[in-house]
């Protein structure tokens, strides 16, 4: 039974031991996790008032007091408060404490004897929880000074958010513009002064620093000269700029998480080497050397530093260092500079600025005029302690890492070039993320690309993987349901579709995995893995027998006399083989566009027999008695699971965003790849409803004669989509089976070619052994296809939705919500059901009844 806090559920304690022989506690949670902490660890953090001060969360008691291996009278689960309780032997100075109460939780996130964790997913710091990382479509939030003066809590709150809040309505005086920043925390004095104007007017204004010319300064923060840079800058506009005036903003926090997704190596050279900058005024030189991205120990970004105008000479790196920045400049300045990272804002008399400048670069003059004056700002800086001070105090429940699983990498360093660690973050009411997940590479790693995949080689692979001998069977379920009940299962199964790869698309953002497999050993517990694993590998298993199977039937009757159907079937894995080796969709993109093509001949192929009407397949139709149905109940039964199942890609989904590496592109991927199966399935099904005159046979090429040398044509391009398909369906496959077994050392190319030659060889041994696996695949289609298509993603959002994730609320159409999940995911186990039971029935009693 699981404990809830804040409305997440958390493992329980379910065993503490004392290790005497390396002085330290073995305690382990229900979901068999377990941690070691020394007993000094556990006697210089116990919590109670009087070692930990109440409302500072100082300690009090003295460390260096402590044994080094302090002795326990007595080590228990408490179950009444969910953790564990420990009676101390003596007391130490600075507390009279002999017993101390750990929370299950607080002991979770703090354990210290697991694998370190890489940067993780979403931040784990209290401090950055809750950030939304913004770009040109955000909406910044707005305050009225009259109400921030009298309750800043709201502005406060949203600075720490989004790292910059307008207010309006504000007076433009300098010096109720300095009362206001006095709210926030202390005003920072600099060889500037406290307050001071960007457009001085007398002397005593004047100071050294481009942000007092009328030079336009591209995306830049502030103070880069400064050890410690102003935390907070308040801008407040008191007089109207003339032409142009607009103001930028990007988020860095943003910049850096795509820069590290896109470009690794840039990322790890701007987090680990110092540059130099420097100002001069007229009794000052300042300069420091520090790295423009300032990270925690645990990756976390803290700060960014970035300000071209101010870098000194780089004397200070080798001649090689000097070559790796100005590649890695123009990385990083090809994301800043993107226009949709930028909000423009052009601010007006009355409306003042805040910005979190270790946080959000600004342009503040685009469209200057030279000799212009366009804009008076009062420019506070304010000290980050200060503003800091002010941030809401987050609930003691940091979050907790995962229990540790079976060594698996994250996807592809490719465009994200990370490998997340298991991490959860708590979710705060509101709070939202964009998609930024990514994580350094591991220390002595070198940072690898997988090639970028394209809005279009991702759709070929997804298309490809969803299209294929199931269009056959289309025609069969307007007969069955009828065409309007028909048509409108196909829309309501495409709209579910697209429902279940936008969610699964959210469960990659939350959580960095771009695999069934990865996501659900970070969502689910030990038998939901298995589950998800099990069911994965045998639909796509069985899914690779049955092309086999499907394409030695169809070229048999083409190689009578030339090749035996075993040879044919082995052509086929000599063939495929190579073929499956590469590891990515968009190696396969030209064998994809060939699929496309050889189904799009299928349907024109199809259109042209229903238009010429021939008299003698007329003649010929014989009524299919399996669509003959005595209840709409059992039609609908029949029909679900191949409609629902004729859209299924869905594991390919988190490949295929792993490598485009970007929102907008793959949700309009989702769309048109929903769009093309909705119009295609539909086309094909009524092309041959008509041809058939509402009688078409289960599979509508049988219905047609042998000798027809158009309809020939859609058999061998139909065999052909067979054998160039299978990657599609191998890979996720192989690389389920890798992750399980080899985790991070799945880069292995001999491993992976055995492991292709090998189940590559098994199925093929397996096709040859039977030529009818439609009643098996039929189960396995309708249970695990249904299951893993619709349910499973369901389910991720489900658990992120109420467990520790943040998410983004624009992710999709319909609001991401527990009850939302629940509801795709209980449709995706209705759908299997109801086929499951339909299918068990007409199998031992007959479909008609």
């Amino acid at each position: 039974m699981s404990s809830s806090v804040g409305g997440a559920s958390f493992p329980r304690v379910t065993k503490v031991e004392e290790l005497n022989d390396q002085r330290a506690v073995k305690i382990t949670w229900e979901d068999d996790f377990s941690a070691k902490f020394h007993k000094k660890w556990l006697r210089d953090h116990c919590k109670c008032p009087q070692c930990q001060h109440p409302e500072t969360l100082q300690r009090q008691v003295d460390t260096a007091s402590i044994p080094h291996d302090p002795s326990i009278t007595t080590l228990a689960v408490n179950q009444s408060r969910d953790g564990v309780s420990i009676a101390w032997n003596s007391s130490v100075k600075g507390s009279p404490c002999r017993a101390s109460d750990f929370d299950a939780q607080w002991l979770r996130s703090h354990a210290y004897s697991v694998e370190p964790n890489p940067y993780p997913i979403n931040h784990r710091q209290e401090t950055l929880n809750g950030k939304f990382l913004w770009d040109q479509s955000a909406t910044i939030p707005r305050h009225a000074f009259a109400d921030s003066m009298a309750d800043l809590k709201p502005v406060m709150q949203d600075l720490h958010k989004y790292g910059i809040v307008m207010v309006h309505s504000t007076p433009s005086s300098m010096e109720e513009t300095e009362q206001f920043s006095r709210k926030i925390g202390f005003v920072m004095e600099t060889i500037y002064g406290k307050m001071w104007t960007t457009n001085p007017q007398t002397e005593d204004q004047q100071y050294n620093d481009t942000a007092s010319s009328n030079i336009e300064l591209l995306h830049h923060t502030d103070g880069t000269y400064i050890r410690d840079p102003p935390g907070l800058q308040i801008f407040n506009c008191i007089v109207q700029a003339g032409e142009g005036g607009d103001s930028r903003y990007v988020d860095a926090f943003h910049v850096v998480e795509k820069l590290r997704r896109q470009f690794p190596s840039a990322f790890e050279f701007f987090s680990k080497t110092p540059l130099h900058y420097q100002t001069y005024d007229e009794d000052a030189h300042l300069t420091t050397m520090e790295p423009i991205i300032k990270l925690d120990h645990a990756g976390n970004v803290v700060q960014f530093r970035h300000n071209d105008y101010d870098r000194a000479p780089l004397t200070h790196l080798s001649f090689e260092q000097v070559d790796e920045f100005y590649r890695h400049h123009t990385e990083l300045l090809k994301i800043i500079r993107d226009p949709a990272m930028e909000f423009r804002h052009k601010l007006q008399v009355g409306e003042m600025v805040i910005v979190d400048n270790h946080r959000s670069l600004h342009v503040l003059r685009l469209g200057f005029a030279l000799g212009r004056v366009q804009c008076f700002f009062n420019n506070a800086a304010n000290g980050y302690g200060g503003y800091a001070s002010q941030q809401p105090r987050a609930p003691h429940y940091p979050p907790y890492p995962a229990p540790p699983l079976p060594p698996y990498p994250a996807p592809h360093p490719g465009p994200y070039g990370y490998a997340p660690p298991p991490t959860m973050m708590p979710m705060h009411e509101g709070s939202k993320l964009l998609h930024t997940h990514v994580a350094p590479q591991s220390e002595g790693s070198s940072a690898r690309h997988v090639p970028e995949g394209s809005a279009l080689s991702s759709y070929l692979g997804l298309a490809t993987t969803m299209m294929g001998a199931v269009i056959l069977t289309l025609p069969g379920t307007l007969e069955a349901a009828g065409i309007i009940p028909g048509m409108l299962i196909f829309l309501g199964a495409g709209w579910l579709t697209y429902q279940s790869f936008e969610m699964i698309c959210v469960a990659c953002d939350a959580t960095g995995e771009y695999s069934y497999e990865a996501l659900s050993s970070r969502l689910f517990g030990a038998a939901g893995v298995w589950l998800v694993r099990a069911l994965t590998l045998v639909l796509l298993f069985g899914s690779v027998v049955t092309y086999m199977v499907i394409a030695m039937d169809l070229f048999e009757p083409f190689l009578t006399g030339v090749m035996a159907r075993n040879t044919i079937g082995l052509a086929f894995t000599v063939v495929a083989i190579p073929l499956c080796l590469p590891e990515t969709i968009y190696e396969l993109r030209h064998a994809n566009l060939m699929v496309i093509v050889c189904i799009l001949y299928i349907l024109v192929a199809l259109a042209i027999r229903c238009v010429e009407k021939d008299p003698q397949l007329i003649a010929n139709l014989q009524v299919n008695e399996d669509n003959q149905f005595k209840s709409e109940a059992a039609a609908i039964a029949y029909v679900l699971p191949i409609i629902t199942l004729s859209y299924a890609c869905q594991l390919n989904v988190p490949r295929a965003y792993e490598e485009i590496g970007d929102r907008r592109t793959m949700r309009r991927v989702n769309v048109a790849l929903v769009a093309t199966g909705m119009v295609s399935y539909m086309s094909f099904a009524f092309l041959g409803y008509l041809c058939f005159q509402g009688h078409p046979p289960s599979d509508i090429l049988t219905g047609f004669g042998a000798d027809d040398t158009l309809i020939n044509g859609a058999r061998l391009c139909l065999g052909i989509s067979m054998v160039l398909k299978t990657p599609m369906t191998f890979q996720p496959l192989r690389q389920a089976v890798e992750l399980v077994a080899l985790g991070h050392s799945r880069e292995s190319l001999p491993f992976r070619a055995a492991i292709t030659v090998f189940f590559m060889f098994f199925a093929h041994l397996l096709s040859i052994s039977s030529r009818d696996l439609g009643v098996v695949m039929s189960f396995i289609g309708a249970v695990a296809g249904n299951v893993l298509m619709i349910t499973i993603p369901g389910l991720f959002l489900y658990k992120i939705s109420k467990g520790y994730y943040v998410v983004d609320a624009r992710a999709m159409i319909a609001p991401f919500s527990r009850r939302w999940s629940v509801l795709v995911a209980a449709a995706g186990v209705s759908v299997s059901v109801v086929s499951l039971i339909y299918l068990t029935y007409a199998t031992f009693f007959g479909a008609e009844q």
